[in-house]
This record gives C-alpha cells, structure tokens and sequence, in this order.
C-alpha cells in the first residue's frame, strides 16, 4: 500500500464514484492510524484480563467501536470536515480551525477562505447566516480564530 491507499482505493470507490471530499486529496494512511492512535490515548478502558498488553485493549476497543457504527443507519449526508487540508498530514479541518487539529501545523494564509468558500455547506443547502455576537466559548475547547471576511 502506499500512504493513501487501503482496502477502500484512493480517491475513487469501486464504481468510480470520487471519495465526499473530491476537492482535496486522500488522507495517508499513516495519518489515519496516527489519529486513530492519539483518539485511544484519551480513552480510560478497563483492562482486560484476557488482553495480552493495555495497547491491544485499546486496539480492541477502536474495533468494539467500529463494528457498532458499522451496523448504524446509513448516513447519506455525514462528511468529513471541508474547511481545509493541512499540507503536513493531509488531515481535513474546519474552515475556522487555526492551526490543524490533528498535528498542529499552521494553516497557510488564504487556505480553505478561498477554495472553499471559508465555511464549506454541502452543494444546494443555503448559505447559514450568522447574526450577532459570536457565542461564548466552551471550556476546554480549542481556540478558535475570529473569522476574516
């Protein structure tokens, strides 16, 4: 496999339909399991006994998950965040993110405000507009930088 292939292709499924975020390139495969990896480090898990390490707990648990939402309803309208991608890692942002949420980098000037409108909706759907005061941030969140027009 290369960085950005799996069982799943690159950037075109089985019946050449483009992956939701067409306009940006495959996640690498590295970067996935890194995320995967950084998301199980915030996870407290009882230890299995049968388990042989903490590590495969965890990498059991990721598994729980993915069986559990592999048996949800299908989800026609979910996409991957469609602000920007970060040149580093290659993972996908939201437009308001500075830097990227994923490894930090910083996002370049004029990234994701230009190619992608600055807030990304899905083709058809309005764009949201937004009146008043910013809403007050929330504990322990990121911060978010103020929007530029």
């Amino acid at each position: 496999f290369t960085h950005s292939e799996s069982s799943f292709g690159s950037s075109a499924g089985a019946a050449g339909i483009p992956n939701r975020a067409a306009g940006f390139t495959d996640t690498d495969l590295t970067t996935r399991r890194k995320s995967i990896i950084i998301m199980m480090h915030h996870w407290n898990l009882p230890r299995n006994p049968d388990a042989c390490c903490p590590w495969h707990t965890a990498v059991h648990a990721v598994q729980e998950v993915a069986q559990y939402e592999d048996r949800t309803a299908c989800k026609p309208l979910w996409s991957p965040f469609l602000g920007w991608q970060c040149a580093s890692c290659t993972c996908l942002n939201h437009a308001e993110v500075h830097p990227c949420n994923v490894c930090g980098s910083e996002r370049p000037p004029g990234v994701g405000e230009q190619a992608h409108g600055g807030d990304a909706q899905l083709p058809g759907q309005p764009s949201p507009k937004v009146e008043g005061p910013p809403p007050a941030p929330v504990p322990g969140a990121l911060p978010v930088a103020p929007k530029r027009p």
